[in-house]
C-alpha cells in the first residue's frame, strides 16, 4: 500500500505558503514552490496507477482551460462524457459535485480535478467527500494552479493520492493535466496544441495566429453556460470536439455565433451601468451585465475608464468576474468575496438572493462591499 506523507512534510509545504507537489508513495518528491515549471513532470507512476480504472473528471465550468482539462483526460484515457462533471468555484456548486460523486457510489476509480481552485469555507464542506472516495478505495488526483491555504495543503496530504496546488503563473490547468498524465501519449500531438491554446487563452496572451480559434471557443462555451440546467450536457457534448480540435465543428460555430449576435447590446449595457471608484494605490471599474464573455467584459470596462481592476458582475448568473492589469494583484478582492482566482484573474460568486435581485439597492450593497474590501 502507498505511504502517506508524513504530517511533518505537509506542515513544511504549509509553511511555504501553500506550493505543494507530492504523491502518496513519495515517488515524486515534495516540492516547496511551482517557480520552475521543470517540478512539474509527466509521472510514470501515477499514469500507471490509473490508466487501467475507471476515471471521472470534475473540472471548471467557465472557461476553456476547465474544458480543455476535460477534454485531455477523455482523449488520453478515453473517459466517456457522463463521467464528466463541470463546477464552478462557490459553495453551492461543490455541494453539487459532493452529490454527484457520492451518488454514483464510487468505489476502486479515480477522481480527477483539474483547473478547481477551492475556499477555505468550500474546502470544510467538501472534505468529507474525499473522505468518502478515500475510504471506497479510489484514488484522488488534484491539479490545479490556483492559491491554496495551507490546512487544505496539510488535509490532502493524507487524504489525496497526488496533488499540485498553489498559485502557478506559468502553467494554466491543462498545462498541469498535459504535463503530469499526458504528454507521452499524445502519439498526434494534438494534446500538445490544445494544451499550448488553454495556455494563451487563460492567461490572457494574444496571438494573431490562435485568437480566432480560442475567442471562438470561448464565445461558444459562454453561449453554453446560458443554457441553465442543460449547460452541463451542452459543455460535455463539446469535450469529444475539443480534444480533436474540431473548432469548426457546428455545433461550436453556432454557439459562437449566437454569442456575437447578443454581444454588442449586453456590452452597451454594461458600459453604460459601469462607476469607477479609487482604492488604495489602484482604481476599479464595477458594471453590472449579462451574456458577455468573463475577459471581453473586463478588457472593455478597463478601456472604458483605464482602471487598472474591473469587476463585471454578471447578474443573470449571480457572480462577479475580476481582472487587472500586469502588475495589479486583484486576487484578494475574490478571495475575500468568497471566491478565488489568480493575480489579475479571479471571481466570486455573487447570489440574486443577496442582493435583493440585483434591484437599484442591492446593486449599491454589492458595489459598497467590493469597494470596502478593495480598499482594504
Amino acid at each position: 500500500m502507498a505511504r502517506t506523507p508524513s504530517r511533518k512534510k505537509a506542515n513544511e509545504a504549509s509553511k511555504h505558503a501553500v506550493s505543494a507537489v507530492f504523491m502518496a508513495d513519495n515517488v515524486d518528491s515534495m516540492s516547496k514552490g511551482l517557480v520552475d515549471p521543470s517540478t512539474i513532470k509527466y509521472s510514470e507512476k501515477l499514469v500507471s496507477a490509473i490508466r487501467d480504472r475507471p476515471i471521472y473528471s470534475v473540472s471548471h465550468k467557465n472557461d476553456m482551460d476547465g474544458v480543455s482539462s476535460s477534454a485531455l483526460l477523455h482523449k488520453f484515457y478515453s473517459v466517456p462524457t457522463e463521467r464528466v462533471k463541470f463546477m464552478e468555484y462557490s459553495e453551492a456548486s461543490y455541494n453539487e459535485v459532493a452529490e454527484w460523486l457520492t451518488g454514483k457510489d464510487i468505489s476502486n476509480s479515480v477522481v480527477v480535478f483539474t483547473d478547481v481552485g477551492i475556499n477555505p469555507g468550500a474546502f470544510k464542506l467538501f472534505q468529507s467527500t474525499l473522505l468518502t472516495l478515500k475510504q471506497k478505495g479510489n484514488m484522488v488526483v488534484w491539479l490545479d494552479h490556483h492559491p491554496w491555504e495551507p490546512e487544505q495543503v496539510n488535509f490532502c496530504a493524507e487524504n489525496v493520492s497526488y496533488l499540485v496546488a498553489g498559485e502557478n503563473r506559468l502553467m494554466c490547468g491543462a498545462d498541469l493535466t498535459y504535463n503530469v498524465l499526458c504528454r507521452k501519449l499524445d502519439s498526434d500531438g494534438k494534446g500538445e496544441r490544445l494544451t499550448a491554446l488553454a495556455h494563451l487563452m487563460d492567461f490572457n496572451i494574444r496571438s494573431k495566429s490562435t485568437d480566432p480559434l480560442t475567442f471562438r471557443l470561448a464565445q461558444a462555451i459562454t453561449y453554453m453556460l446560458w443554457a441553465g440546467k442543460d449547460a452541463e450536457n451542452q459543455l460535455r457534448r463539446m469535450v469529444p470536439m475539443v480534444a480533436e480540435l474540431d473548432f469548426g465543428n457546428r455545433f461550436i460555430v453556432n454557439n459562437a455565433r449566437k454569442y456575437l449576435e447578443e454581444e454588442k447590446v449586453n456590452m452597451e449595457e454594461l458600459l453604460s451601468s459601469a462607476k469607477t471608484f479609487s482604492v488604495g494605490e489602484h482604481s476599479i471599474t464595477i458594471g453590472f451585465g449579462k451574456r458577455l464573455q468573463s475577459t471581453s467584459a473586463c478588457e472593455a470596462l478597463m478601456a472604458k475608464s483605464g482602471s487598472d481592476i474591473a469587476a463585471f458582475i454578471n447578474y443573470s448568473e449571480g457572480r462577479c468576474s475580476l481582472r487587472s492589469k500586469s502588475g495589479v494583484d486583484s486576487s484578494y478582492i475574490a478571495k475575500a468575496m468568497g471566491g478565488n482566482g489568480h493575480p489579475q484573474a479571479g471571481g466570486f460568486s455573487a447570489p440574486a438572493t443577496e442582493y435583493m435581485g440585483f434591484n437599484e439597492k442591492g446593486r449599491e450593497k454589492l458595489v459598497k462591499r467590493i469597494v470596502e474590501v478593495a480598499s482594504a
